[in-house]
This record gives C-alpha cells, structure tokens and sequence, in this order.
C-alpha cells in the first residue's frame, strides 16, 4: 500500500481507468511519474490500470497545477 507524501496529490479525474467500463470519475494518487487509480474492490490505489498515454499526460499536467 502506498503511503501519501509531500510530493504526491490526490485527487479525483474523469477518465477511463479499467477495462470494461467507461469513463466515471476516479480517485488518483500522482506523483512526478506515476499515476495510481484507486481500486474499491482491493481497497488501495493501484498501478495496474488501463488509462492512456495521453490521460496520464493529462492528470499529471493537471496534478503540477494543484
């Protein structure tokens, strides 16, 4: 489980983060290179999603913002 820091925003985003579903809002974890979605059924944010190149160019843009 990833612990939140200074260096890390939270926050929530639109997008299409798993496979089969479409997009909703999400909750994110992002840091400098990351973005992790938050995933309900295993209780913690998670690398394995399926958001896209230009989406995660998008959060972090929107993320350095914060």
């Amino acid at each position: 489980m990833v612990q939140p820091t200074k260096a890390m925003v939270e926050m929530t985003v639109k997008a299409k983060a798993f496979a089969g579903q479409g997009v909703r809002s999400h909750r994110v974890m992002v840091d400098d290179l990351n973005v992790r979605v938050f995933d309900s059924v295993a209780g913690y944010y998670t690398l394995c999603h399926s958001l896209s190149k230009s989406a995660i160019r998008r959060i972090i843009k929107a993320a350095s913002g914060v």
